[in-house]
């Protein structure tokens, strides 16, 4: 299998792997659950045998290398903390803190330019569309219909919300959290791809399709994140956009015209799903005690967790099946946590914390210098795609979310690809001193 179908079937698997553990093979639900990490695993034994640890062009000269350097060294020796109650735990906590870094090397070494990875998100936008859609299904079928079941669910776990007690779609995957994630990825990347193709209708029905479906099935979800940090990206989408030229005044028919027929979509088909979502907003009271927690529960756990913390894996959701005769997190201060940030300052400790913190940060500065420096449409709009993904997931889920984690480094692989091409043509370009002297052919 080539690095290019492997990524492929990486992806496949990323986006059906709930489907077979809910409806096809519920029984062997956790092997199917862990193909895709086995297959991303083998995927990077064979670049390592090949290649070694080399980093893709671009990124081997700047700053990422050592802040992704230092976060995997942390984390690698977290396994062997004390604290831990089995290394097998802290085994499971590498897992999800570095398995998926692999795509940031696989992607480059799978696709030649930001030309090639931009065609094939264009057919990836397919199955990505038939998701969204299959969500739409599910919001107007029976709580009890077997597609709308759990892996390991009955009924009576589905979630719903709103006075008519809708149901909170998953479309293909295991749970509410990926197909929220995923719906963000979705409108990301046909925000990206729209903007790449400059708006154009003929050339771009796929991203179109696949940006209303996002925008008509992200209610359904029933979500309040997607709506948050839409808010706090999109802006700087789209004043990156604006700023490289990227979004001009002649678009605005285009956009016009779409933001019509998104509307009219959904009053045909969200107007129930909006109405539940805002009957949830409206009384939901822990908004605040959720920022609270999201921003400052990280301070709080400092104070146990020291500089080291008590190792990776001590938090995870797992833990207490692993270990069971340990009791339910029995290792930790607390089992009071669910944001990531505090979970990472629980886990890693105070330097591991700064250190996982400063890499997203800093994939957000190299994203957005990207999009600075792009030289076409399709580097600039996929490094502005990419940089609302990482924006949005600076405090939230990548390691406790394997949705999340997988399509995050995605696009920091894409990121790679882009960040390759802008290298070489540096390198192509000679350097002049600045007292060289640049020869002139003289007149005939």
């Amino acid at each position: 299998m080539s690095q290019r179908a492997g990524i492929y079937a990486f992806l496949a698997l990323v986006m059906f792997d709930g489907a077979v553990r809910k409806w096809v093979l519920p029984g062997s639900e956790q092997l199917v659950y862990i193909a895709k990490d086995i297959l991303l695993a083998a995927l990077m034994a064979r670049y390592l045998m090949q290649r070694g640890l080399q980093y893709p062009l671009g990124v081997a000269h700047t700053g990422l290398v050592t802040w992704l350097a230092g976060y995997v060294a942390i984390t690698t020796l977290q396994v062997l903390n004390p604290s831990l109650p089995s290394i097998l735990l802290g085994v499971l906590g590498l897992k999800s803190h570095v398995l998926y870094v692999a795509l940031l090397f696989l992607v480059p070494a799978a696709f030649k330019d930001t030309g090639d990875v931009a065609r094939v998100l264009r057919y990836l936008l397919i199955p990505v569309t038939l998701v969204l859609a299959f969500g739409v299904l599910q919001f107007y079928l029976p709580i009890d219909h077997p597609l709308n079941r759990y892996v390991r669910g009955t009924t009576y776990d589905i979630a719903t919300f709103g006075f008519l007690h809708k149901v909170r779609v998953t479309s293909t995957f295991s749970y509410v959290s990926g197909m929220t994630v995923f719906v963000f990825f979705a409108l990301c990347l046909a925000l990206g791809l729209l903007t790449a193709g400059r708006w154009r209708f003929g050339a771009n029905k796929l991203a179109y399709a696949c940006l209303l479906m996002g925008v008509v099935v992200a209610p359904m979800t029933g979500a309040r994140w997607v709506y948050y940090v839409l808010l706090a990206c999109l802006p700087l989408f789209l004043y990156g956009m604006v700023r490289t030229g990227m979004l001009q005044g002649r678009y605005a028919l285009r956009i016009v015209i779409f933001a019509s027929l998104a509307t009219a979509a959904i009053g045909l088909w969200s107007m129930e799903a909006f109405e539940s979502f805002e009957q949830r907003r409206r009384t939901t009271t822990d908004v605040s005690d959720r920022f609270d927690s999201l921003l400052l529960n990280p301070l709080r756990y400092s104070f146990d967790a020291g500089l080291l913390g008590f190792g990776a894996g001590s938090t995870h959701q797992a833990a207490s099946a692993l270990v069971p005769d340990a009791g339910w997190y029995a290792w930790l201060p607390s089992s009071d946590f669910e944001d990531e940030p505090g979970r990472l300052m629980l886990e890693l400790g105070a330097l591991g914390f700064v250190v996982s913190m400063g890499l997203r940060i800093y994939l957000c500065w190299l994203a957005w210098q990207a999009m600075l420096a792009g030289a076409n449409a399709s580097e600039k709009a996929l490094a502005g795609a990419a940089l609302m993904f990482f924006v949005a997931h600076v405090l939230s889920p990548i390691v406790f979310n394997g949705t999340a984690g997988a399509l995050y480094w995605l696009f920091a692989g894409i990121l790679a690809v882009i960040l390759r091409d802008q290298y070489l043509r540096r390198a192509a370009q000679p350097t002049l001193t600045p007292d060289a002297m640049v020869p002139v052919r003289a007149r005939r």
